[in-house]
């Protein structure tokens, strides 16, 4: 919504939309609420970004505080490989990505080494789990 109306009132990135509210993101008040720790904004970061994303900056922070930011994140931002996105973000990310490769690799050494002392894909799954599935219930 935040983009079309930015679109329809010619706009150019960078910009950014405050859309916190007392009660918080109506996508996010029933279940997620205590996720909010801060002030909700959508940013388009760059004037030839595909997409907006969501910031969060703490609420603590006044106007002049909260323009920095965005100046800083807009800075950083004109990288080629996900224009609109602050390259060091992308590039944190992408160090610390676990791959999925890796990932069941490790499940699948855990479940060889519980079958090894008698133990069952039932007792890994009582275990274990997905964790993936557990932190999205949060």
């Amino acid at each position: 919504a935040a983009e079309g109306l930015a679109r329809d009132l010619g706009i150019p990135g960078p910009w950014y939309l405050c859309v916190s509210a007392p009660e918080g993101l109506i996508d996010r008040r029933e279940k997620h609420s205590w996720k909010q720790r801060g002030e909700q904004y959508v940013a388009r970061l760059h004037p030839r970004a595909e997409r907006a994303f969501k910031v969060e900056i703490p609420g603590y922070y006044s106007q002049e505080m909260v323009d920095e930011v965005f100046t800083a994140l807009a800075a950083y931002s004109d990288d080629g490989r996900v224009t609109g996105y602050p390259y060091p973000l992308l590039d944190a990310h992408l160090t610390t990505k676990i791959g999925m490769d890796a990932v069941e690799q490790v499940r699948q050494d855990i479940i060889r080494g519980m079958d090894l002392l008698g133990m069952t894909l039932a007792d890994y799954t009582g275990l274990f789990g997905d964790y993936h599935d557990e932190f999205d219930r949060y």
